[in-house]
């Protein structure tokens, strides 16, 4: 399992809906042993390399994480970084979570 992979199922049971207060509590009670889980692999995630431009901004404004607007001409825009997707990393830190402010 790797950062960004959705567990479907634990044990047979589907987790469509649960809490993650749940699915810990499911985890917890499983047996020690073959705990089976169903994953599905990383959902669209991409890297993408942006560089600063002259004043120093890569082209994008973001709150609580998502992406909300792309500036023209920006390497935002020529990288095709897109509106309504989630940051997951930045320079390699996890920002999932992260308050806006603390992301640089």
């Amino acid at each position: 399992i790797r950062f960004g992979d959705q567990i479907l199922q634990i044990n047979e049971t589907s987790l469509a809906g649960f809490s993650s207060d749940k699915v810990h509590d499911l985890l917890k009670k499983a047996g020690n042993n073959n705990i089976a889980l169903a994953v599905r692999d990383r959902p669209f995630e991409r890297t993408l390399t942006l560089h600063k431009d002259s004043t120093g901004h890569i082209g994008f404004l973001f709150k609580e994480g998502k992406i909300t607007s792309i500036a023209v001409n920006t390497s935002a825009a020529r990288n095709g970084l897109l509106i309504d997707h989630n940051l997951l990393e930045v320079n390699g830190q996890n920002v999932v979570g992260v308050k806006d402010k603390d992301i640089s």
